[in-house]
């Protein structure tokens, strides 16, 4: 579907989203059922996704699906997840961003990300490594309230990137899962996180 990345700065940060994952501040949640998680929240949709105010410095946003990261936080997740703060989206489908380049389904914003100068991550499995995180989600991600800072993320659906700012981060996620700044966070169903916008 369609992601538009609005305002939101993003410099130095990797993400890479299958699915939708959420990750939040220095917070560190397994959740098996539906959980939701505030600071630095991020909201993961499975439709079109929107980033709002984000402008992005060296930035490039690779999607297969939709995921949001956060910045310095590693999220594996089977279920889905909402990641804040230090959001980069990627979509498959059209996406309306910054400059934004697309290889064949996918899109990359140029808003979100795409200088990964923190960390960046690739996990299989799930599994949550924290530290300039990686995150890895297979659903829908919307990251509510972040500007990225050197983000880039990848979703393989629609994320919505809405002012959050990371900086240093790289996220891969295969489901939706959230992970919290320096945080890994596993999640086999849905978590929410909520609140936040988060600086790395």
């Amino acid at each position: 579907s369609t992601s538009t990345a609005v305002g939101s700065l993003s410099t130095g940060v990797a993400s890479l989203s299958t699915g939708l994952s959420n990750t939040n501040s220095s917070v560190a949640s397994l959740s098996t059922g539906l959980s939701t998680t505030n600071s630095n929240v991020t909201s993961l949709s499975t439709s079109t996704s929107t980033a709002v105010g984000s402008l992005s410095t060296g930035v490039t946003s690779l999607s297969t699906g939709l995921s949001n990261t956060n910045s310095s936080v590693a999220s594996l997740s089977t279920g889905l997840s909402t990641t804040n703060s230090n959001v980069t989206s990627l979509s498959t489908s059209t996406s309306t961003a910054v400059g934004n380049l697309s290889t064949g389904l996918s899109s990359t914003n140029s808003s979100v990300a795409s200088l990964s100068t923190g960390v960046t991550s690739l996990s299989t499995g799930l599994s949550t490594t924290n530290s300039n995180v990686t995150s890895l989600s297979t659903s829908t991600s919307t990251a509510v309230g972040s500007l990225s800072t050197g983000v880039t993320s990848l979703s393989t659906s629609t994320s919505t990137a809405v002012g959050s700012l990371s900086t240093g981060v790289a996220s891969l996620s295969t489901g939706l899962s959230n992970t919290n700044s320096s945080v890994a966070s596993l999640s086999t169903a849905l978590s929410a996180g909520t609140s936040g916008l988060q600086s790395s």
